[in-house]
């Protein structure tokens, strides 16, 4: 995780909540010697009570995609609409494969 922004979010598809939220920068690295297929990666977001965030579309939503080649590296960015009072902690899980085991980050979001 390379960097969380508070922003306001904006609901564009049914099931999408606007109001406060986080904006997720994630980057993988791949250090393993065959490529990493990113467009089945999936990030959640869990608020202090564990419940989870509503992901939104909207920007500066950009996920992460296509073909990750060995040695090379990658930036997504995943938006979240959860209440302030959720942030501490947050919990941010990662996950690209059902092989590969789930990345789960840990901190205060404030």
């Amino acid at each position: 995780m390379t960097q969380i922004r508070s922003i306001t979010t904006e609901a564009r598809f049914p099931g999408e909540i606007a109001g406060p939220g986080l904006a997720i920068t994630l980057r993988i690295d791949n250090a393993g010697s065959a490529p990493i297929d990113l467009d089945n990666a999936i990030v959640d977001l869990r608020g202090a009570d564990g419940t989870r965030a509503v992901d939104v579309s909207g920007s500066p939503a950009a996920p992460l995609s296509g073909s990750l080649a060995p040695g090379a590296g990658a930036t997504g960015v995943y938006v979240f609409t959860i209440p302030y009072d959720q942030r501490d902690p947050i919990s941010v899980l990662f996950s690209y494969s059902a092989q590969a085991p789930t990345v789960t980050l840990v901190g205060d979001a404030r």
